[in-house]
Protein backbone atom coordinates (compact mmCIF):
# COMPACT_ATOMS: atom_id res chain seq x y z
CA UNK A 1 0.00 0.00 0.00
CA UNK A 2 1.53 3.63 -0.67
CA UNK A 3 2.05 6.17 2.26
CA UNK A 4 1.34 8.50 0.30
CA UNK A 5 -1.58 9.48 -2.60
CA UNK A 6 -1.36 12.84 -4.30
CA UNK A 7 -5.21 13.89 -6.58
CA UNK A 8 -4.07 17.12 -8.03
CA UNK A 9 -4.56 18.62 -11.63
CA UNK A 10 -1.19 17.40 -13.70
CA UNK A 11 0.10 19.45 -16.45
CA UNK A 12 0.95 17.52 -19.58
CA UNK A 13 1.69 19.59 -22.49
CA UNK A 14 1.36 16.78 -24.86
CA UNK A 15 -2.70 16.55 -24.79
CA UNK A 16 -2.96 20.38 -25.19
CA UNK A 17 -2.92 21.30 -21.40
CA UNK A 18 -1.93 25.18 -20.59
CA UNK A 19 0.41 26.36 -18.30
CA UNK A 20 -2.61 27.64 -16.12
CA UNK A 21 -1.37 28.48 -12.01
CA UNK A 22 -3.31 25.31 -10.46
CA UNK A 23 -1.42 22.52 -12.47
CA UNK A 24 1.66 24.11 -12.56
CA UNK A 25 1.36 24.27 -8.76
CA UNK A 26 0.63 20.50 -8.35
CA UNK A 27 3.46 19.82 -11.02
CA UNK A 28 5.81 22.03 -8.80
CA UNK A 29 4.92 20.11 -5.75
CA UNK A 30 5.57 16.49 -7.90
CA UNK A 31 8.58 18.28 -9.12
CA UNK A 32 9.94 18.50 -5.28
CA UNK A 33 8.94 14.86 -4.34
CA UNK A 34 10.83 13.38 -7.20
CA UNK A 35 14.12 15.95 -6.08
CA UNK A 36 14.10 14.61 -2.65
CA UNK A 37 13.33 10.97 -3.36
CA UNK A 38 9.89 10.84 -1.34
CA UNK A 39 7.47 7.78 -2.91
CA UNK A 40 4.20 8.80 -3.99
CA UNK A 41 1.41 7.35 -5.89
CA UNK A 42 -0.62 10.54 -8.39
CA UNK A 43 -3.82 10.66 -9.99
CA UNK A 44 -4.86 13.43 -12.60
CA UNK A 45 -7.52 14.98 -11.53
CA UNK A 46 -7.70 16.81 -15.22
CA UNK A 47 -7.07 13.57 -16.84
CA UNK A 48 -10.43 14.65 -19.47
CA UNK A 49 -10.13 18.27 -19.21
CA UNK A 50 -8.98 18.01 -23.03
CA UNK A 51 -12.28 16.53 -24.04
CA UNK A 52 -14.94 19.52 -25.14
CA UNK A 53 -17.41 20.85 -23.29
CA UNK A 54 -17.83 17.63 -21.22
CA UNK A 55 -14.19 17.16 -20.03
CA UNK A 56 -14.01 18.99 -16.63
CA UNK A 57 -16.99 17.47 -15.64
CA UNK A 58 -15.97 14.22 -16.84
CA UNK A 59 -12.49 14.13 -14.86
CA UNK A 60 -14.66 14.96 -11.16
CA UNK A 61 -16.54 11.98 -11.81
CA UNK A 62 -13.93 9.83 -12.88
CA UNK A 63 -11.96 10.82 -9.69
CA UNK A 64 -15.14 10.30 -7.55
CA UNK A 65 -16.10 6.91 -9.30
CA UNK A 66 -13.01 5.52 -8.10
CA UNK A 67 -12.76 7.03 -4.81
CA UNK A 68 -13.22 3.92 -2.86
CA UNK A 69 -10.18 2.62 -4.49
CA UNK A 70 -8.02 5.77 -3.94
CA UNK A 71 -8.43 5.83 -0.62
CA UNK A 72 -6.43 3.00 0.29
CA UNK A 73 -2.86 5.17 1.18
CA UNK A 74 -2.03 5.86 4.53
CA UNK A 75 -2.09 9.26 3.34
CA UNK A 76 -4.32 11.07 0.74
CA UNK A 77 -3.91 14.29 -0.41
CA UNK A 78 -6.61 15.60 -2.97
CA UNK A 79 -5.84 18.80 -4.53
CA UNK A 80 -8.93 21.01 -5.85
CA UNK A 81 -10.98 23.98 -5.34
CA UNK A 82 -14.65 25.07 -5.36
CA UNK A 83 -17.18 22.29 -5.44
CA UNK A 84 -14.33 19.83 -5.76
CA UNK A 85 -13.68 20.41 -1.62
CA UNK A 86 -17.24 19.22 -0.76
CA UNK A 87 -18.19 16.88 -3.39
CA UNK A 88 -14.76 15.09 -4.63
CA UNK A 89 -13.17 15.61 -1.08
CA UNK A 90 -16.35 14.25 0.38
CA UNK A 91 -16.65 11.35 -0.99
CA UNK A 92 -12.50 10.61 -0.39
CA UNK A 93 -13.49 11.38 3.37
CA UNK A 94 -15.76 9.15 3.78
CA UNK A 95 -13.77 5.90 2.41
CA UNK A 96 -10.49 7.32 4.29
CA UNK A 97 -12.62 6.91 7.55
CA UNK A 98 -13.88 3.84 6.57
CA UNK A 99 -10.17 2.38 5.95
CA UNK A 100 -8.89 4.12 9.26
CA UNK A 101 -6.41 6.40 6.63
CA UNK A 102 -5.99 9.99 6.65
CA UNK A 103 -6.97 12.62 4.27
CA UNK A 104 -5.85 15.74 3.34
CA UNK A 105 -7.23 19.04 1.20
CA UNK A 106 -5.11 21.55 -0.48
CA UNK A 107 -7.53 24.34 -1.80
CA UNK A 108 -6.18 26.19 -4.89
CA UNK A 109 -6.40 29.94 -5.68
CA UNK A 110 -8.56 32.72 -3.96
CA UNK A 111 -12.09 32.66 -4.54
CA UNK A 112 -12.82 29.73 -2.04
CA UNK A 113 -14.24 32.10 0.43
CA UNK A 114 -16.41 33.69 -1.66
CA UNK A 115 -17.75 30.28 -2.90
CA UNK A 116 -18.58 29.37 0.51
CA UNK A 117 -19.89 32.49 1.77
CA UNK A 118 -21.90 32.83 -1.64
CA UNK A 119 -23.36 28.67 -0.87
CA UNK A 120 -26.67 27.57 0.31
CA UNK A 121 -26.67 26.24 3.78
CA UNK A 122 -26.42 22.70 2.43
CA UNK A 123 -23.40 22.98 0.73
CA UNK A 124 -21.65 25.25 3.10
CA UNK A 125 -23.04 22.09 5.27
CA UNK A 126 -20.58 19.70 3.09
CA UNK A 127 -17.37 22.12 3.07
CA UNK A 128 -17.60 22.20 6.83
CA UNK A 129 -18.03 18.26 7.19
CA UNK A 130 -14.72 17.70 4.72
CA UNK A 131 -12.66 20.75 6.43
CA UNK A 132 -13.50 19.30 10.10
CA UNK A 133 -12.48 15.93 9.62
CA UNK A 134 -9.69 16.12 7.43
CA UNK A 135 -6.29 15.17 8.74
CA UNK A 136 -5.12 18.57 7.70
CA UNK A 137 -6.33 21.01 5.56
CA UNK A 138 -3.94 23.92 3.30
CA UNK A 139 -4.60 27.32 1.68
CA UNK A 140 -2.89 28.92 -0.37
CA UNK A 141 -3.89 32.30 1.32
CA UNK A 142 -3.26 33.63 4.51
CA UNK A 143 -6.59 35.07 4.54
CA UNK A 144 -8.04 31.90 3.97
CA UNK A 145 -6.37 30.31 7.04
CA UNK A 146 -7.50 32.56 9.21
CA UNK A 147 -10.95 32.31 8.11
CA UNK A 148 -11.51 28.32 8.26
CA UNK A 149 -8.96 27.73 11.27
CA UNK A 150 -11.82 27.65 13.75
CA UNK A 151 -12.92 23.77 11.94
CA UNK A 152 -9.97 22.58 12.24
CA UNK A 153 -6.92 23.43 14.20
CA UNK A 154 -4.88 21.43 11.61
CA UNK A 155 -5.03 24.46 9.16
CA UNK A 156 -2.55 25.59 7.44
CA UNK A 157 -0.91 28.07 5.02
CA UNK A 158 0.38 26.15 1.73
CA UNK A 159 1.02 29.38 -0.68
CA UNK A 160 2.24 28.99 -4.33
CA UNK A 161 5.55 28.15 -4.44
CA UNK A 162 8.73 27.48 -6.64
CA UNK A 163 11.96 26.41 -6.82
CA UNK A 164 14.77 28.33 -6.40
CA UNK A 165 17.19 30.11 -8.96
CA UNK A 166 20.77 29.93 -8.95
CA UNK A 167 22.69 33.11 -8.82
CA UNK A 168 23.20 33.20 -12.39
CA UNK A 169 19.39 33.20 -13.55
CA UNK A 170 18.82 36.10 -11.38
CA UNK A 171 18.54 39.83 -12.50
CA UNK A 172 21.50 41.49 -12.43
CA UNK A 173 21.84 44.34 -15.18
CA UNK A 174 20.82 47.62 -14.88
CA UNK A 175 17.30 49.85 -15.26
CA UNK A 176 16.75 49.12 -19.06
CA UNK A 177 13.03 50.87 -19.09
CA UNK A 178 11.87 47.12 -20.17
CA UNK A 179 8.57 45.52 -18.84
CA UNK A 180 6.73 41.98 -19.48
CA UNK A 181 3.17 40.32 -18.45
CA UNK A 182 3.02 36.94 -18.09
CA UNK A 183 -0.03 35.16 -18.06
CA UNK A 184 -3.00 34.09 -19.46
CA UNK A 185 -3.69 36.81 -21.76
CA UNK A 186 -7.39 37.87 -20.99
CA UNK A 187 -9.06 40.87 -20.07
CA UNK A 188 -9.51 40.36 -16.79
CA UNK A 189 -5.96 40.16 -16.09
CA UNK A 190 -5.38 43.10 -17.15
CA UNK A 191 -3.72 42.77 -21.03
CA UNK A 192 -5.36 45.57 -22.55
CA UNK A 193 -4.27 48.00 -19.70
CA UNK A 194 -0.48 46.95 -19.89
CA UNK A 195 -1.30 47.17 -24.01
CA UNK A 196 -2.64 50.92 -23.37
CA UNK A 197 0.48 51.35 -21.02
CA UNK A 198 2.71 51.16 -23.72
CA UNK A 199 0.80 53.87 -25.73
CA UNK A 200 0.71 56.42 -22.70
CA UNK A 201 4.72 55.48 -22.09
CA UNK A 202 6.08 55.80 -25.69
CA UNK A 203 8.80 54.38 -27.74
CA UNK A 204 11.75 54.38 -24.77
CA UNK A 205 10.17 51.77 -23.02
CA UNK A 206 9.67 47.51 -23.97
CA UNK A 207 6.43 45.68 -23.52
CA UNK A 208 6.77 42.01 -24.15
CA UNK A 209 3.54 39.86 -23.33
CA UNK A 210 3.70 36.01 -22.73
CA UNK A 211 0.92 33.79 -22.46
CA UNK A 212 -2.04 31.89 -24.02
CA UNK A 213 -4.73 34.35 -25.78
CA UNK A 214 -8.54 33.49 -24.63
CA UNK A 215 -11.55 35.31 -23.80
CA UNK A 216 -11.67 37.72 -27.05
CA UNK A 217 -7.97 39.01 -26.70
CA UNK A 218 -6.55 38.54 -30.51
CA UNK A 219 -3.36 39.29 -32.21
CA UNK A 220 -4.89 41.81 -34.09
CA UNK A 221 -5.02 43.54 -30.17
CA UNK A 222 -1.68 44.12 -30.56
CA UNK A 223 -1.46 45.12 -34.17
CA UNK A 224 0.48 48.52 -34.66
CA UNK A 225 0.60 49.11 -30.77
CA UNK A 226 4.54 49.53 -28.93
CA UNK A 227 3.58 46.06 -26.51
CA UNK A 228 4.53 43.16 -28.11
CA UNK A 229 3.38 39.84 -28.29
CA UNK A 230 5.92 37.12 -27.99
CA UNK A 231 3.85 33.66 -27.79
CA UNK A 232 3.28 30.90 -24.50
CA UNK A 233 6.52 30.20 -22.70
CA UNK A 234 6.68 26.75 -21.34
CA UNK A 235 6.50 26.48 -17.43
CA UNK A 236 10.21 26.01 -17.46
CA UNK A 237 11.20 29.19 -19.12
CA UNK A 238 9.07 31.59 -17.29
CA UNK A 239 11.72 32.02 -14.58
CA UNK A 240 14.83 32.82 -16.93
CA UNK A 241 12.35 34.73 -19.03
CA UNK A 242 11.57 36.97 -16.76
CA UNK A 243 15.44 37.79 -15.59
CA UNK A 244 15.56 39.72 -18.85
CA UNK A 245 13.14 42.56 -17.77
CA UNK A 246 12.82 44.86 -15.31
CA UNK A 247 9.66 44.50 -13.30
CA UNK A 248 6.93 42.19 -14.54
CA UNK A 249 3.28 43.60 -14.83
CA UNK A 250 0.09 42.07 -13.45
CA UNK A 251 -3.00 44.69 -13.32
CA UNK A 252 -5.23 41.67 -12.73
CA UNK A 253 -8.79 41.43 -11.37
CA UNK A 254 -9.44 37.60 -12.35
CA UNK A 255 -11.87 36.70 -10.00
CA UNK A 256 -10.11 33.04 -9.36
CA UNK A 257 -6.65 34.89 -8.31
CA UNK A 258 -4.58 34.03 -5.47
CA UNK A 259 -1.01 34.21 -5.31
CA UNK A 260 -0.23 34.05 -8.66
CA UNK A 261 2.20 32.18 -9.56
CA UNK A 262 4.27 34.52 -11.90
CA UNK A 263 4.72 36.92 -9.03
CA UNK A 264 6.53 34.19 -6.90
CA UNK A 265 8.78 33.47 -10.13
CA UNK A 266 9.58 36.96 -10.71
CA UNK A 267 10.78 36.79 -7.03
CA UNK A 268 13.04 34.24 -7.58
CA UNK A 269 15.20 36.04 -9.76
CA UNK A 270 15.28 39.04 -7.92
CA UNK A 271 12.45 41.25 -10.50
CA UNK A 272 10.06 43.00 -8.58
CA UNK A 273 6.20 43.18 -9.49
CA UNK A 274 3.81 45.93 -10.14
CA UNK A 275 0.76 44.16 -9.51
CA UNK A 276 -2.87 45.15 -8.96
CA UNK A 277 -3.78 45.76 -4.59
CA UNK A 278 -6.37 42.61 -5.31
CA UNK A 279 -6.98 39.00 -3.43
CA UNK A 280 -3.92 37.74 -1.99
CA UNK A 281 -1.28 39.74 -3.82
CA UNK A 282 -0.93 42.19 -1.27
CA UNK A 283 0.39 39.20 1.12
CA UNK A 284 3.10 38.50 -1.35
CA UNK A 285 5.23 40.88 -1.12
CA UNK A 286 6.32 44.45 0.78
CA UNK A 287 4.37 47.66 -1.25
CA UNK A 288 7.45 49.36 -2.13
CA UNK A 289 10.22 47.15 -1.48
CA UNK A 290 9.99 44.05 -2.91
CA UNK A 291 6.88 45.08 -5.28
CA UNK A 292 4.44 47.59 -5.91
CA UNK A 293 0.77 47.68 -5.49
CA UNK A 294 -1.35 49.50 -7.93
CA UNK A 295 -5.46 49.98 -8.45
CA UNK A 296 -6.55 47.08 -10.77
CA UNK A 297 -6.77 47.41 -14.33
CA UNK A 298 -5.76 51.25 -13.86
CA UNK A 299 -3.69 52.69 -16.55
CA UNK A 300 -2.99 55.90 -14.56
CA UNK A 301 -1.23 54.08 -11.80
CA UNK A 302 0.83 51.63 -13.85
CA UNK A 303 2.39 55.02 -15.61
CA UNK A 304 2.95 56.58 -12.02
CA UNK A 305 4.64 53.49 -10.64
CA UNK A 306 6.57 53.02 -13.80
CA UNK A 307 7.90 56.44 -13.44
CA UNK A 308 7.88 55.83 -9.87
CA UNK A 309 10.38 52.60 -10.39
CA UNK A 310 13.23 55.38 -12.27
CA UNK A 311 13.79 56.37 -8.82
CA UNK A 312 14.21 53.60 -6.76
CA UNK A 313 17.76 51.71 -5.77
CA UNK A 314 17.28 48.82 -8.19
CA UNK A 315 19.69 46.92 -6.69
CA UNK A 316 17.79 47.23 -3.10
CA UNK A 317 14.59 46.28 -4.70
CA UNK A 318 16.08 43.28 -6.11
CA UNK A 319 18.08 41.87 -3.23
CA UNK A 320 14.74 42.34 -1.41
CA UNK A 321 12.57 39.86 -3.93
CA UNK A 322 15.61 37.55 -3.33
CA UNK A 323 14.53 37.57 0.32
CA UNK A 324 10.92 37.43 0.07
CA UNK A 325 11.28 35.06 -2.35
CA UNK A 326 12.71 32.16 0.49
CA UNK A 327 9.29 32.68 2.11
CA UNK A 328 8.14 30.83 -0.86
CA UNK A 329 10.66 28.17 -1.94
CA UNK A 330 9.41 25.12 -2.91
CA UNK A 331 11.80 23.08 -1.19
CA UNK A 332 11.13 24.92 2.62
CA UNK A 333 7.18 24.35 1.62
CA UNK A 334 6.79 20.94 0.76
CA UNK A 335 9.10 19.82 3.63
CA UNK A 336 6.32 21.62 5.67
CA UNK A 337 3.89 19.74 3.58
CA UNK A 338 4.76 16.65 4.51
CA UNK A 339 5.81 16.60 8.36
CA UNK A 340 2.35 18.05 8.66
CA UNK A 341 0.89 15.08 7.20
CA UNK A 342 3.44 12.90 8.73
CA UNK A 343 5.31 11.71 5.74
CA UNK A 344 9.03 11.23 6.39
Amino acid sequence: MPKLTLIGPMFIPSRGDKPTGRPVSFMTLLSELDRIGTSYKVVDSNAYNHIPQVGRPLSALWVMANAKRLAVSENVSFHGAGPGISRIGGRLLRYTQQNGTHLSIRVFGGAFQKYYNAANSREKQRIEHVIRNVHAAFFQIQEQVEFFKSLNPNTYWFPTNRKAQPPSARYSGDYARRFVFVGQVRPEKGVREVIELGERLGPSYQIDVFGPMTNGVTSSDFDGKRAKYRGVLSPDKVATTLANYDALLLPTDYAGEGYPGVIIEALSVGVPSIASRYAGIPEIFVDGESGFLVTPRSVDDLVSTVHRLEHQDLYTVREQCLRRFQLFDSAEQTQLFLQRLGVS
